[in-house]
């Protein structure tokens, strides 16, 4: 290791940018771009402020490092920062164990990074062998539990002493308390569109997309539902009350089986169809959706502004996701496990596709055409034909179908937490 400062705060460096890279690819990169300068700083402040202290360490140059950078600006925390020397070994001795603080607990102060590293300034070389890292959790800061429309049950909820306030209640949402000079505030809590109040159990403004739910007081939290829904942002596309699991896929295979017998006749091309369904379900299941381009240029986001209705969400999807799209959304399965809402992805000579309506007793498929640049009225029911190149009259389809591979949609195929 280098003796001078910087160049070992540099090579510390290098040893970061290294391992976030490693760990998490472009994210990391990106990362350690936004604090390299915070960290190097941080590293050769601790290094100038040890330096003569680790060099005068009864002439021992190795050492086990640790140091703290505040997570606000970071600057080296002294507190949680500190070195221990290896001592002399006698030829012979073998290992010796190294404990920084001699073994007792650090506690950390603050909220930040702690980097632990190795160091030989000597000309002699080290080994240093099972370094082991234990992380002991701090006392739960919050506890805190609610009526359906947000307001504390302070019977059963508790508070540690002596600790930073929580902020983030109800839902994850900022509370705004005690944020005047006077020490009063308004103790609403900041839905991002608008301002909730827990006690009252109504937002202060209008909800903007008031006129596309005339039924409603443009007032109220969660269609005055809180024990189903929940208002993401004070507005949404439609309420989301979970996320996606693995129950999903054997859901939406039955929901498929009655969903699709509303589109039998109407004019839809088959990707509109597939994403129609797919939509249908997620709204009725109150799920978020995105759905994405093939170039990746173009998403379309059921809790984005930009949608006020499943109706919208639903047009803008169909009008931007094309058949050679759904490819972008969803992940192979073999065809002998196909289930009803599986699609199998024809390309040539151009982009279709089937959807499995049924696999029992027998494997049928639904679909939507063109003709032209004018849809079709969508078919359903018909004998599964994908697996060969002409039917049982002989007639010989122009489409080069995959024998073996379905394709299912990304997010039925999405694990518990």
């Amino acid at each position: 290791t280098p003796d001078d400062p910087q160049s070992l705060a540099q090579q510390l460096l290098n040893g970061i940018n290294t391992s976030f890279a490693y760990q998490q690819g472009q994210k990391g990169l990106d990362l350690v771009s936004q604090y390299s300068d915070g960290w190097f700083n941080g590293l050769l402040s601790f290094l100038d402020s040890h330096q003569g202290e680790m060099a005068n360490s009864d002439n021992t140059l190795a050492h086990l490092n640790w140091m703290m950078l505040d997570g606000e600006n970071l600057e080296l925390v002294q507190e949680n920062s500190g070195f221990v020397k290896v001592p002399m070994i006698d030829v012979g001795e073998g290992k010796v164990l190294l404990q920084a603080e001699d073994g007792e607990d650090i506690e950390i102060t603050r909220s930040g990074y702690i980097y632990i590293f190795v160091s030989n300034s000597a000309n002699v070389p080290m080994r240093f062998d099972d370094l082991f890292i234990e992380r002991t959790r701090s006392a739960l800061l919050e506890e805190t539990h609610y009526y359906p429309f947000g307001l504390i049950m302070s019977g059963i909820s508790s508070k540690a002493e002596s600790t930073l306030a929580n902020k983030y209640k109800y839902n994850g949402k900022e509370e705004q308390r005690q944020e005047f000079s006077d020490g009063s505030g308004l103790e609403w809590l900041d839905y991002g569109h608008r301002m909730y109040d827990g006690q009252l159990g109504r937002f202060f403004t209008q909800d903007r997309l008031a006129d596309s739910f005339p039924i409603f007081s443009p007032y109220l939290y969660a269609g005055n539902n809180p024990i189903s829904f929940v208002d993401v942002m004070g507005d949404s596309a439609w309420s989301v009350t979970r996320d996606w699991n693995e129950d999903d896929a054997a859901a939406f295979a039955s929901f498929i089986q009655t969903k699709i017998k509303d589109y039998e006749g109407k004019k839809l091309d088959c990707a509109d169809l597939a994403v129609a369904l797919l939509v249908d379900y997620a709204s009725a299941n109150g799920l978020s959706l995105q759905l994405t381009t093939t170039n990746g240029k173009k998403t379309f986001d059921s809790n984005s502004d930009d949608f006020t209705s499943t109706k919208q969400f639903k047009s803008s999807a169909q009008q931007g996701i094309f058949a050679k799209d759904i490819s972008a959304n969803t992940n192979t399965v073999d065809k002998k496990d196909a289930q009803a809402g599986d699609m199998v992805l024809l390309t040539k000579p151009a982009n279709h596709i089937v959807i499995y309506d049924q696999v029992n007793p027998k494997k049928t498929v639904a679909y939507g055409n063109l003709a032209g640049r004018n849809p079709l009225p969508v078919v359903i029911g018909r004998w599964d034909w994908t697996n060969i190149t002409q039917d049982n009259n002989g007639t010989v389809y122009k489409y080069n179908p995959d024998t073996k591979h379905a394709h299912r949609w990304k997010v039925l195929q999405r694990k518990q937490p």
